[in-house]
């Protein structure tokens, strides 16, 4: 079994400064539970709201040493980007999908 560590790429969009990608972990999740009255990782997955997101990668950039100011500074300075999902997302690295033998 090869367990797949919790791993939400983002890019935060500061007013005025250059954009900067973060990653949103299982520790910035738990933090994010912690500290939010009623959040939890299964209803970020089931209802993804921007608000969600973008209190997400508060945390996360925090913890990355890359804001220090408070959450209310960031959630109203900022616009938080993530890349669209595509299939591609969720296949195997190791098929080759123009090899029909595999």
């Amino acid at each position: 079994m090869s367990a797949k560590r919790i791993s939400i790429p983002a890019t935060v969009f500061p007013d005025g400064a250059e954009p900067y990608d973060i990653t949103i972990t299982s520790r910035d999740i738990a933090h994010w539970e912690r500290t939010h009255k009623g959040r939890s990782f299964g209803q970020f997955e089931s209802d993804m709201r921007m608000e969600f997101l973008v209190e997400l990668a508060y945390v996360a950039s925090v913890r990355s040493g890359l804001w220090s100011g408070p959450e209310n500074e960031f959630r109203d300075s900022v616009d938080v980007g993530m890349e669209p999902e595509t299939a591609d997302d969720h296949e195997d690295p190791e098929t080759d999908p123009t090899n029909p033998d595999q």
